[in-house]
């Protein structure tokens, strides 16, 4: 996918944010800085970080000016954050209109589209003109909205959707397979029978979707992925199998935890994120120098600091991510400073606003800014 690279001319916006360190020796105001010069980047990912901050945390309708900014941006990415951004907003009518905007602009890259219909409260009002939409989108991209239209209520949208999973013309979105297993539609045999007529990088999330609507064939497929001797393959579905609420999933992943190689070890990880298992059983990690360990035990504080950042084990887990951070690498820091910023652990952080290295820059502010 094509991008286009280039930095927005930067709006003037005064009006302060509502943060946690607003009244913190200007620790605030440097982190605002910090976003608003992110959200001016030319590097795709960091303006997305900034900008999806900065939107989320205004308290002007929509973003304000970050909103329309984030909406007019050349790269979907941008684009998605801004989405992602407007829904935790909720039900505000101005951010409710970006969103519909967004979904019947034509210039807007089809996927996108259909993220912004799958952001969209499923109220019958808007009915009407979302299975228009539908109609005149590439059918290889209209499966989000017929499920959206679906999920409002329409005979119309359930029967278009079903046809678009029996014959497999749906979106390589991860973001559309999510949403489809957690429907209550009744979907799952259509989706079943798709499954073999879908390109080979989707069978596993639209197996994850069945899982939660279908399991015993998603079971079938998982299982039979883990007895094979493809690597990468198995790593995959213990990324996808993470993200699954289902009792099923976390059968698989304990299945998966038993292996003696990183795999397992992958899976053990995952496993203590969900809160599945406590931090004891990672307690060895905390001494080991192996950044790829290291690496894991972050992202399983990421996951489950985002519901419980205490409870015993995560001081001494805190405590160790804390000595990491100032010589790990770069992709090991924004994970650590993520997941300290979930817990409040703010201290550490705070030195870091100067650091030559804007993507760590920009993590940092939004750790800080509650972001």
């Amino acid at each position: 996918m094509l991008l286009l690279l280039y930095v927005l001319a930067c709006a003037t916006h005064n009006t302060p944010l509502v943060t946690t360190l607003s009244a913190q020796s200007g620790v605030g105001e440097v982190a605002r800085g910090v976003l608003e010069e992110g959200a001016g980047s030319p590097d795709v990912s960091v303006r997305k970080k900034s900008l999806q901050a900065l939107i989320t945390q205004s308290p002007e309708p929509a973003g304000g000016a970050w909103g329309k900014r984030g909406r007019w941006d050349p790269s979907p990415y941008v684009q998605r954050a801004t989405i992602d951004a407007l829904k935790k907003r909720g039900s505000e009518p101005e951010s409710i209109a970006m969103l519909e905007e967004l979904v019947r602009t034509p210039a807007v890259e089809p996927y996108t589209r259909g993220y912004a219909a799958l952001a969209l409260p499923r109220d019958k009002d808007r009915l009407g003109w979302l299975e228009k939409e539908a109609e005149v989108v590439p059918a290889w991209a209209a499966a989000p909205l017929w499920l959206a239209v679906a999920e409002a209520g329409s005979a119309t949208g359930l029967e278009q959707l079903r046809k678009a999973l029996l014959t497999g013309e749906v979106p390589l979105e991860a973001s559309f397979f999510e949403a489809l297993g957690r429907t209550k539609l009744e979907v799952g045999e259509a989706l079943e029978a798709g499954l073999p007529k879908m390109e080979p990088e989707l069978v596993p999330y639209a197996a994850g979707a069945l899982l939660q609507l279908r399991p015993s064939p998603a079971i079938t497929y998982f299982k039979a992925i883990f007895a094979g001797e493809e690597e990468e393959a198995i790593a995959d579905c213990v990324d996808l199998l993470a993200g699954i609420a289902a009792p099923e999933a976390i059968e698989l992943l304990q299945g998966v935890s038993q292996r003696p190689d990183w795999l397992g070890e992958l899976a053990l990880a995952k496993l203590v994120g969900r809160g599945v298992l406590p931090w004891s059983r990672l307690r060895s990690w905390l001494k080991e120098d192996n950044r790829e360990l290291q690496g894991l035990l972050a992202e399983a504080a990421m996951v489950r600091w985002t519901t419980e950042p205490r409870g015993p084990g995560a001081d001494a887990v805190a405590a160790r991510l804390s000595e990491l951070l100032p010589t790990a690498p770069l992709p090991l820091q924004l994970q650590v400073v993520q997941a300290l910023g979930l817990r409040g652990d703010l201290g550490s952080l705070e030195p870091l606003l100067s650091e030559e290295s804007q993507p760590l820059r920009v993590a940092v502010a939004v750790a800080l800014l509650g972001g």
